[in-house]
């Protein structure tokens, strides 16, 4: 069975359990975790296995081989990029209170 690819928008502390949970999954690959403070991504990316970081969530959903995205941002950011992934046809997981 292919494994379930999976970006991360949002790499403070939910977004980095994402990752960590997903990684824990057997049938789960974490490729890409976006979030605009590039040293977050650095610290999150280096623990985690080196992933693709990105500064502009809009660059995570245009890779055609992300299937579904974890959205963990501050609920404040949540619509655009949910927006986003939806545009781009990907399977959503939303955090929210």
């Amino acid at each position: 069975m292919a494994k379930i690819r999976v970006g991360v928008i949002g790499a403070g502390n939910f977004g980095e359990l994402h990752v960590a949970v997903y990684k824990s999954l057997d049938d789960v690959e974490v490729v890409a975790i976006s979030d605009p403070v590039e040293a977050r991504l650095a610290e999150v990316s280096q623990k985690y296995g080196k992933l693709d970081c990105y500064t502009d969530y809009r660059e995570l959903c245009a890779r055609k081989d992300i299937e579904m995205v974890s959205i963990a941002t501050p609920e404040s950011q949540h619509l655009e990029p949910v927006r986003a992934v939806a545009e781009a046809g990907k399977h959503i997981l939303l955090e929210k209170p």
